[in-house]
C-alpha cells in the first residue's frame, strides 16, 4: 500500500540537523502515513549518516550522483499527491 504522504529531504554536510528534522517528523507523524526518500550528498560526515539512515531505516535514502535525474526519479515513482519538505534553507551554490 502507498503512503499517504511522500517527503523528499536533501541534505549535504549535515547529520545532525537530519537527524533532529527526523526526530521531529516523526513525532508528528505516523510511519504507515509518511515515506522520507532522503537525498544526500556526503563530502564529510558518512559514517554519520550511516548512523542516522540505520536509526530510521523506514527512509528510502538516495546517495547523490546527479541531483536532476535522482531528483525526478524519486518524483516518478511515487503516487501521493502530496510531498515536500527540506531540512535545512538550500544555497543553489552548494548543490553544483
Amino acid at each position: 500500500m502507498d503512503k499517504m504522504i511522500s517527503n523528499i529531504v536533501f541534505t549535504k554536510n549535515r547529520p545532525l540537523q537530519l537527524e533532529g528534522y527526523l526526530e521531529s517528523l516523526y513525532n508528528h507523524f505516523a510511519t504507515e502515513l509518511i515515506q522520507t526518500y532522503v537525498i544526500y550528498k556526503p563530502e564529510l560526515f558518512d559514517n554519520e549518516y550511516q548512523h542516522v539512515f540505520q536509526k530510521y531505516s523506514s527512509c528510502i535514502v538516495v546517495k547523490e550522483t546527479n541531483f536532476s535525474n535522482d531528483f525526478f526519479s524519486i518524483l516518478n515513482g511515487t503516487n501521493t499527491e502530496y510531498m515536500g519538505d527540506v531540512e535545512a534553507p538550500i544555497e543553489r551554490s552548494s548543490w553544483q
